[in-house]
């Protein structure tokens, strides 16, 4: 459980929109218990279902979220984009164009070809710029 939550932390620390998923899932365990625990009359049974239903949904979200895979696949990809800016230079100007945006298309000295997001450019080369 310790290391789950250490993951959560590090995701979160490298990427905010982890703090939407998680305070989605808190608000959503909120909501929950709080109709949940309407069931009961005594104070005591209502402050455990409110509690527990808080925290089966935290725990859920968590399982399913599984922030270990996430932040190593997060790091990798980071990784590998830091890679190819050094190692890498630009083939192509816009090769792949669609609904995700405009990527540049980068041949490595290992014959891979690998696109990237045009935000990657290096500065001061432009597509009418391209050098055959």
């Amino acid at each position: 459980m310790i290391n789950l939550l250490t993951f959560s932390y590090k995701l979160v620390r490298a990427d905010s929109f982890y703090i939407f998923y998680f305070f989605l899932a808190i608000g959503m365990g909120v909501i929950v218990g709080f109709f949940a625990s309407r069931a009961f009359e005594r104070r005591v049974w209502r402050v455990c279902m409110f509690s527990g239903v808080l925290i089966l949904h935290v725990i859920t979200a968590l399982v399913i979220l599984s922030p270990e895979d996430a932040y190593k696949e997060m790091i990798l990809r980071k990784k590998n984009t830091m890679n190819t800016l050094t190692n890498c230079k630009i083939s192509a100007f816009d090769a792949q164009q669609g609904f995700n945006g405009r990527k540049d298309a980068w041949s490595c000295p290992d014959g891979t070809t690998r696109y990237l997001p045009v935000k990657y450019r290096p500065e001061g080369s432009l597509s009418e710029n391209k050098v055959q």
